[in-house]
This record gives structure tokens, C-alpha cells and sequence, in this order.
């Protein structure tokens, strides 16, 4: 690849650069150059690149722009981007057309991966104990709040499909529709790159939560359909301070965990590095 230009601010960019000297290039002068900006946490990075440029190619691009290796790199437009993928091929005909970017830089995913090992060791340690004491928590389905939501209000008429062994990601911006809340309204989610937010809306009001207050996510799957989970929000330092979601159709569980926890990353990062 070419030498790229960075600007000063990172936190907005512009890489209308480069294609190697090999690339294919006889279809470029039929068709233009794409326009599109790659959102990475509160970054923008605007792009003015060749038809016929791969994701791959895109994704080298942006690794000195986000320091986030090419191999950690998830790229997002109505689904996940396969590398060989050309981005003419995404029909983005519009200039304000978004791509996300998912993925932390190897110092952030070290220093969460030690976090997650020191709070995997104190819960195991918890565990063992509940079940050396016969203590051991009830799975969600089996505990009276959520068994009665399960039952009183059964599934919405409006679910989206459930898929089992499968992982879908979400596209920027794009709407779960067909879930409900602990009262069994319906509720739409949402994770709002621009703003870096979650919103979980009913007919009557949106809740907004900054996706870096977010302390945890989990999720289990529901008795006797497993291909739907309820998952968990935990917006406090407790699990008391939990909101919960049903009927959230389970190839959709990893990739709502990883977009939120990339925001963790940086909160864990910030509070390491003061």
C-alpha cells in the first residue's frame, strides 16, 4: 500500500489514499471513486476510495488510523464484510453513507483480557462456594421475576426469527425489533454509533445510556427456546442495577456483547492510565 496521511486530530480523519500500484484498475475509470466514513468509538474517518478497493485493503488502511490490528478488525455495513468483499459492491451511493468499525488495539484487549481473568477468578471462586453450600443461584427462567414475564406475556407476535448456532452482527444503527421489557411492552434496541449509545425504546419513552456506563452485559438462554436469550444490562457497579430484554433471538447475543464492551476497553484503558 501507498503512505497514508494522518492528520493531527484522530478524531477526524481523512484517508482518501491508497491502492497498491497492482490493484485492478481498468473497471475504476466505469465506475467512480465510493465515499463513505468509518465510525471507531467517537472517531469519523472519511474515505474516498476506488470501486474496486477490498475490505482487506480498507482494513490495512486503517490500522495506523485506529492502531487496531487488521486481524482484530471487524467491519460492519447491514451485516459483517467479508475481506475479499470490493466496496462497490456495498452500493454505498450515498456520501454520508457509514461503515462501523469494531475491534480494540492489542495494548486495550490485553489489559481487558487481564481484567476479565481476575473477575473470572473472584466469580469462580463465589460459584464454588454457592455449590459447596447447596446456595447456587436459579438460572433466570427459574427465578419468580423473570418466570413470570416468561409465561404471563409469552413470545410478542412480532419476534424476529431465532437462529440457533449462528452469529449475525448488527448493522450501524439497525433496529431489534419484536422484544419486550420486565412489564412485557414491547421494546426496540438500537446501539447508536454516531452517538455511541444504547437505546432501548417502548411506544411511550427512549431510554438513552452512554454504551461507556455500561458495566456488563450477559445473557442466558430461555427453557425450551433456546434460540431466544434474555440479556442483561448492567447500568451500576451491581447486577441490582440490571435491565433486562427478552425475547433477544440468540445470533445476535455476541455481537451486541462485543459492541459493548469495546466501551469498556477504553473506560478500563482511561482508569489504568490515571
Amino acid at each position: 500500500m501507498g503512505d497514508l496521511e494522518v492528520p493531527a486530530n484522530n478524531n477526524h480523519t481523512d484517508a482518501n489514499k491508497p491502492i497498491p500500484p497492482d490493484a485492478p484498475t481498468n473497471g475504476d475509470n466505469a465506475l467512480p471513486h465510493v465515499e463513505f466514513t468509518v465510525l471507531h468509538n467517537r472517531a469519523k474517518h472519511h474515505f474516498t476510495l476506488p470501486p474496486h478497493t477490498t475490505v482487506l485493503e480498507l482494513k490495512q488502511a486503517l490500522e495506523p488510523l485506529t492502531k487496531v490490528p487488521v486481524s482484530m478488525q471487524k467491519l460492519i455495513y447491514r451485516g459483517l464484510l467479508e475481506d475479499f468483499t470490493q466496496i462497490h459492491s456495498l452500493n454505498l451511493t450515498s456520501r454520508d453513507a457509514k461503515l462501523m468499525l469494531v475491534g480494540a488495539s492489542q495494548l486495550e484487549a490485553d489489559r481487558l483480557r487481564q481484567a476479565e481473568e481476575a473477575a473470572s477468578s473472584a466469580v469462580g471462586d463465589v460459584a464454588e462456594q454457592n455449590n459447596q453450600t447447596g446456595d447456587g443461584e436459579l438460572s433466570w427462567c427459574e427465578q419468580t421475576e423473570h418466570k413470570r414475564v416468561l409465561e404471563r406475556f409469552g413470545k410478542p407476535e412480532n419476534a424476529m426469527v431465532g437462529i440457533l448456532n449462528s452469529e449475525e452482527m448488527l448493522a450501524p444503527n439497525e433496529c431489534l425489533t419484536g422484544l419486550c421489557d420486565k412489564r412485557g411492552q414491547p421494546l426496540r434496541l438500537r446501539i447508536r454509533p454516531d452517538t455511541c449509545e444504547l437505546w432501548l425504546a417502548t411506544n411511550d419513552v427512549t431510554h438513552k445510556f452512554p454504551l461507556s456506563t455500561i458495566h456488563d452485559v450477559v445473557s442466558q438462554p430461555i427453557k425450551d427456546h433456546p434460540e431466544y436469550h434474555i440479556m442483561a444490562f448492567q447500568l451500576g457497579p451491581t447486577p441490582k442495577s440490571r435491565y433486562f430484554v427478552y425475547w433477544l433471538p440468540s445470533q445476535y447475543v455476541d455481537s451486541i456483547i462485543t459492541m459493548v464492551l469495546q466501551h469498556k476497553v477504553l473506560r478500563f484503558t482511561d482508569r489504568t492510565q490515571h
